[in-house]
């Protein structure tokens, strides 16, 4: 992109150039409309210059570094999208087994692993807290049938 300063700085300067030369003329002095056309057609040289003159400008290394820029993006606006949705994921998915358990009276503390592929699941849960027997069995059930926790994939500690 330091073509595009250069570009930038070249354009500014000559309009500030043409600028200064127009004000100091006299508006009486018959050249002054001359100058005026020749101040412009500097300017409009400035401007397409570049346009005209593509050997300078590398427009396969632009198109390079845009590509490569919007795949940074792209990979940044990935990560960011599995890092949400598996932060909501994992909290939702842990309120809904605490919720359950409250229902059935047991207190617990639940903790969920989320997989890394795209989209995240929940993979493994484990629960600590004293759970009765056929609590633990309604619990495990739940998450096994509405959160996709298999009961392997399932630890019980107290």
């Amino acid at each position: 992109m330091v073509w595009l300063q250069q570009y930038m700085l070249s354009v500014v300067s000559v309009a500030i150039l043409c600028g200064l030369v127009q004000l100091f003329l006299s508006e009486n002095t018959g050249i002054t409309g001359t100058l005026k056309i020749i101040m412009g057609v500097i300017i409009a040289v400035t401007v397409i210059s570049p346009i005209l003159n593509l050997d300078d400008i590398s427009v396969d290394g632009i198109l390079d570094e845009i590509s490569l820029d919007s795949a940074y993006a792209v990979a940044d606006g990935e990560q960011f999208s599995y890092d949400y949705i598996s932060t909501q994921l994992k909290e939702e998915a842990e309120s809904y087994i605490h919720s359950k358990a409250n229902t059935l009276g047991v207190q617990i503390v639940a903790n969920v692993s989320v997989s890394e592929g795209m989209p995240p699941t929940v993979q493994y849960a484990t629960i600590r807290g004293t759970v009765t027997p056929h609590a633990k069995k309604q619990l495990s059930a739940y998450m096994e049938e509405q959160l996709g926790i298999a009961k392997e994939d399932q630890t019980w500690t107290s």
